[in-house]
């Protein structure tokens, strides 16, 4: 019964894994999708440009829409699988950057349909805007690959337990207040290394 179950935890942790790695290609696809039609946009918006600027804001504007579709599946998920601080990261460093990134290139395309021909620097504040971007989509990344891989090793190796007072009390099969009134335990939580 009990390697039943046991087995029954780990096809459940199996899943759950599952679902955060696909996630995760889900952002990666996702973002880089918008982040590649961006940069597009922008060098079709450059002076003697081959790309045909309103081809790349239909691509643009049809990345946009992909990505606002998906992004409140992908904040319930987030926060269902890694907490709340990582849909607010999300949000923060990803979501708000590609909105703010995208007004400033829709506002220079406004502008050279209005004037004309761009200036040269008028394009590297949103190009600079998207570099801190692709920076910021990394670390994400990265975080959520650790976080990836820890869970991993957690499910198929098991979780590393330290020898501390809170280990012990936890996994205990004593009642915890027993475990403090017993001499002989309490002698062994005095003789423990600081955690």
């Amino acid at each position: 019964m009990r390697s039943w179950q046991a087995q029954q935890r780990q096809l459940g942790h199996k899943a759950e894994l599952d679902e955060l790695t696909n996630l995760l290609k889900e952002i990666v696809t996702k973002s880089a999708n918008r982040h590649d039609s961006m940069r597009r946009l922008i060098g079709s918006c450059a002076p003697n440009s081959r790309a045909d600027m309103e081809e790349c804001l239909r691509e643009y504007r049809k990345q946009v829409v992909i990505w606002n579709s998906s992004l409140n599946s992908m904040y319930i998920r987030l926060r269902l699988m890694l907490g709340y601080g990582y849909t607010l990261k999300f949000e923060k460093d990803i979501h708000n950057v590609f909105r703010i990134t995208g007004e400033r290139i829709e506002y220079l395309v406004i502008k050279i349909r209005g004037k004309g021909v761009p200036d040269w620097s008028e394009l590297d504040i949103p190009k600079d805007m998207l570099n801190k971007l692709q920076g910021n989509l990394a670390n994400i990344l990265n975080d959520i690959g650790e976080r990836i891989e820890k869970r991993k090793s957690e499910i198929f190796f098991g979780e590393r337990l330290y020898y501390t007072k809170l280990n012990i009390s936890k996994y205990n099969i004593l009642n915890y207040g027993d475990t403090c009134n017993n001499p002989q335990i309490t002698h062994a939580f005095a003789t423990l290394p600081p955690a």
